[in-house]
């Protein structure tokens, strides 16, 4: 699209003809397949909330502007002072299977002169978080927000939640940058992490969405055929090439092709570092980070000292960020999309382990000295929260041979990093200096 332009030549923005505000929502119930999303009753649904909220051990209303209610009269009247305008206009996320309200979520700074809405003040109790419920929750109210005409939907939180930010993108939000020093709560500062979906953009993630929360995207135990983020990906690729019929663009096809995983490959997965899972943490020397971000995606290898990948617990790895030559392509990644992935390498064992979940850049000093070598102290340090942890079965290294001695080659066969540097660069990088300084530079810099 060509930049439009005013008589003076400035660019102006794209015109929008024909556009007027959408109409304020009206708070009534929307009705989906998993969950209802009824108007907030504080009377009504504060009971089953407040007990469903009490399985929480009170971190989930850390970046929340209030704190726990310890009764139910408390909560009753949080709800009464907090939850019953227009805006921010709550809704009682209702599980259909038991009838019960298992959570809320509102919409806020409903803007419609701009087109423009806010979803928040959202609270999952434990018995929703991981189900259909909660991702069709958020369906059900993006669908009635851009159904009514309006331009954005925002998602907005404190840009330390990982949690927060992890989900925000897992459902489709564009991250659009830090405002710093934007509140004030709980006597604390509040840098606040924006994203958004815009109206565009919602024909295919809603065909997303549908195709995620579709039954038979999930198998008899209730579990996901199919992650929400390769559907969405999937939709958001170049178009199939109708000549091509060998291209595989369907998840059930897939599944029939390859069949029904074994028990053991489903068992092998847990949300913690199990003490066994542990033993190839601290036997490592090497692992692969993997992140994604705005710029694409990255996989980056550390290593060092069998173990070490710091257990801080059996939920957080500590992992020290060494020297290298400040790319911080993963780091980058990191700080606008917390999701990050390891694969952990034992030399001379063939299975390897894989651990998922989501990190936060620390400076604390404490933590760097902890992982100090020679009074030398890394940048920084990754703190991962694990969500899932499983070992690989050795197939991929018992093919590669990748410990056989015998298979390894000389260096020398393959181009030198400086014949490399000095055919990319065109010969701006004198490779033959590079190669030649590289065995002293690395000395004083490994750390």
């Amino acid at each position: 699209m060509n930049q439009p332009s005013n008589e003076f030549g400035q660019p102006v923005g794209v015109p929008l003809p024909g556009w007027s505000a959408p109409p304020f929502p009206s708070n009534e119930a929307i009705e989906g397949r998993y969950c209802r999303l009824e108007p907030l009753d504080h009377v009504r649904h504060a009971a089953d909330l407040h007990a469903a909220n009490r399985l929480d051990d009170g971190r989930n209303w850390t970046y929340l502007s209030g704190v726990p209610c310890k009764t139910l009269d408390e909560y009753r009247e949080w709800m009464a002072a907090t939850c019953l305008g227009k805006d921010p206009m709550f809704f009682a996320i209702v599980e259909r299977a038991s009838g019960k309200p298992v959570g809320i979520a509102s919409y806020m700074r409903i803007t419609p002169a701009a087109g423009a809405i806010e979803v928040g003040h959202i609270h999952y109790s434990e018995r929703m978080k991981r189900s259909p419920i909660a991702t069709e929750a958020m369906y059900l109210m993006m669908r009635k927000a851009f159904d009514l005409g309006y331009r954005r939907y925002e998602w907005k939180c404190d840009s330390l939640n990982a949690p927060s930010r992890a989900a925000a993108l897992r459902l489709g939000f564009s991250f659009e940058g830090i405002f710093r020093q934007a509140l004030v709560y709980k006597g604390r500062n509040r840098d606040t992490a924006w994203y958004s979906i815009i109206d565009g953009e919602w024909p295919e993630l809603r065909k997303a969405f549908e195709a995620w929360l579709d039954p038979a995207n999930f198998d008899a135990q209730g579990k996901q055929r199919m992650r929400f983020e390769g559907i969405e990906s999937s939709m958001k690729s170049e178009p199939m090439n109708q000549a091509d019929p060998h291209r595989i663009v369907d998840a059930a096809v897939l599944e029939r092709l390859y069949g029904t995983p074994s028990p053991a490959s489903i068992r092998k997965e847990v949300d913690y570092l199990h003490p066994h899972y542990r033993a190839f943490v601290d036997a490592s020397p090497f692992t692969i980070l993997a992140t994604s971000g705005p710029g694409g995606l990255d996989a980056s290898p550390r290593g060092d000292a069998p173990g070490f990948v710091a257990v801080q617990d059996e939920k957080t790895l500590l992992i020290p960020d060494r020297r290298g030559n400040n790319r911080i392509d993963s780091l980058r990644n990191i700080i606008s999309d917390s999701r990050v992935a390891l694969l952990f390498l034992v030399p001379g064992v063939g299975e390897t382990l894989r651990i998922n979940g989501s990190a936060h850049i620390s400076i604390d000093p404490d933590l760097l000295g902890r992982f100090a070598v020679d009074g030398k102290a890394p940048r920084s340090v990754l703190v991962v929260k694990i969500e899932t942890v499983y070992f690989q079965c050795s197939r991929a290294i018992l093919r590669s041979n990748i410990w056989d001695p015998s298979r390894h080659i000389d260096r020398k066969e393959l181009p030198s990093t400086g014949e490399i540097l000095s055919a990319v660069s065109q010969s701006e990088i004198d490779g033959e200096k590079y190669d030649r300084e590289w065995p002293e530079r690395v000395k004083t810099t490994l750390y």
